[in-house]
């Protein structure tokens, strides 16, 4: 595998994204509090 270990937060982001979640939720789960780096960062649309 070619993976490294922060793309499990990627990941973990889309999905949630992708099923509707809380962008909250999402947020202070990741420790994204401040700005909206969850969706510009993390977030990838297919």
């Amino acid at each position: 595998m070619n993976h490294l270990p922060h793309d499990g937060r990627h990941y973990f982001a889309t999905k949630m994204d992708l099923l509707g979640t809380n962008e909250l939720c999402v947020k202070l789960i990741m420790g994204h509090i401040v700005k909206d780096i969850t969706k510009d960062v993390y977030t990838h649309k297919e």
